[in-house]
């Protein structure tokens, strides 16, 4: 089997003839689909972030450290949603809390002097 030539020139007249015969149904399906992805976009923008899965040390550690502001339990379920501060640093470990308080004191007594 042979195919022919491809005429361009034609193919785009007969394109802009299917847009002048239907003018009326193309406008429609633009501006519905216009319509649509603002509204994606919008629903985007505006939505909230997906919570991530911490291991539960992690949520002790946050609560020990104050810094949990507030926290969702579901009923029937072993899942536990929590927010936290954005201002406070999370530490995650006992002797890293310890040696981030000496150098403040440390920095309080160069100021003193």
């Amino acid at each position: 089997m042979r195919f022919g030539k491809f005429d361009l020139r034609a193919s785009v007249e007969d394109f802009w003839l299917f847009l002048r015969k239907n003018i009326k149904r193309v406008i429609l399906f633009t501006g519905v689909a216009v319509i649509f992805g603002l509204c994606y976009m919008f629903l985007r923008l505006t939505s909230v972030p997906t919570p991530s899965i911490v291991p539960y040390s992690d949520f002790v550690t946050n609560l020990r450290g104050g810094s949990v502001s507030k926290v969702l339990l579901e009923e029937g379920s072993p899942r536990i949603y929590y927010n936290i501060h954005e201002n406070v640093e999370v530490v995650k470990d006992l002797h890293k809390s310890e040696a981030l308080e000496e150098p403040a004191t440390e920095v309080a007594a160069k100021i003193d002097v």
